[in-house]
């Protein structure tokens, strides 16, 4: 059987439409980390001792990453109607509208000699 949609395309739409909500949490926990570490950082770093701010680096430099990672994914990774547009805009080419407007021309012109045998 050919397709002319294949059937796994469908589900790798599904599986990026589930990546771009991961990037869509990570962009909104590193934007929240980097803001919360930032203003805490130069505010709080001379009542803190050197472990406590040894912690708090650690912990913003894993946030600038998540925020990076999901600012990229939320750029480049299309939506689930955006990957079905891109999907029919493959699928339509001339070659088929022209296979199409054949194809409707030989129902009309059937229908016209079946309505002529009618009478």
């Amino acid at each position: 059987m050919t397709y002319i949609i294949n059937p796994s395309v469908f589900y790798w739409i599904k599986v990026l439409d589930g990546l771009a909500s991961i990037s869509i949490s990570f962009l909104i926990i590193g934007g929240v980390g980097i803001f919360a570490f930032g203003i805490m950082g130069p505010v709080d770093f001379a009542c803190m001792d050197d472990e406590e701010a040894k912690v708090i680096k650690t912990l913003f430099r894993i946030t600038i990453p998540m925020f990076v990672v999901g600012l990229l994914g939320v750029v480049f990774i299309p939506d689930k109607q955006t990957m079905i547009e891109i999907l029919v805009a493959k699928t339509v080419t001339v070659e088929n509208a022209e296979w199409t407007v054949d194809s409707l021309k030989s129902v009309v012109d059937y229908i016209v000699q079946a309505a002529q045998n009618l009478k």
